[in-house]
């Protein structure tokens, strides 16, 4: 994505399947990834099912950590994966982390812009999977971006962004960092 874009909507995929699990899960997956590193600290309004999580230590090692459903979540996630792949054939871009937000009515996500990734050639990349998107803003750079459930959107994360949410259901959405 050209870095003076705000988003980018790649194409559609249906809910369903994903939505039908996630609703399934006992209240402690959403626990799984107990610590928050600093940078999250923003999001304190959201809860956070991780499939891949990477974490930076102090001295700058990267190292990546699964979880419980990260099978599951990979298997349900692939068309999603497959549709950013063809939108970039040249790029070779694997899933670097991977997580499903939930935002509860009247939270959202503080002003902020991303911190710098830990992998080459990223890209953000938001699956919209469940909410009330009429009561949802999203904004980037001052800028509020439409989406609607079943969006995949790419996002200039590294503009300051925000969300103000005040549905009457939870929100979800699958973000993941692609890399080279």
């Amino acid at each position: 994505m050209d870095i003076g874009e705000r988003s980018n909507l790649i194409g559609i995929i249906a809910t369903t399947e994903m939505m039908t699990f996630v609703h399934s899960l006992p209240a402690s997956a959403w626990t799984e990834l107990n610590s928050r590193p600093k940078e999250l600290e923003p999001n304190a309004g959201t809860r956070n099912l991780p499939s891949i999580f990477r974490e930076i230590a102090d001295n700058g090692d990267v190292s990546t950590k699964t979880f419980t459903n990260t099978t599951k979540l990979t298997e349900l996630y692939t068309p999603m994966v497959q549709m950013v792949n063809n939108h970039y054939p040249d790029d070779e871009l694997v899933v670097k982390q991977a997580v499903i937000v939930s935002i509860e009515p009247n939270k959202g996500v503080e002003p902020q812009a991303g911190p710098a990734m830990v992998h080459t050639n990223p890209h953000r990349v938001y699956w919209v999977l469940e909410g009330d998107y009429a009561d949802m803003n999203y904004v980037i750079k001052d800028q509020k971006i439409d989406i609607g459930q079943g969006d995949v959107v790419e996002v200039n994360n590294e503009m300051v962004h925000s969300v103000t949410y005040t549905g009457s259901k939870p929100q979800y959405t699958l973000i993941i960092d692609f890399g080279t």
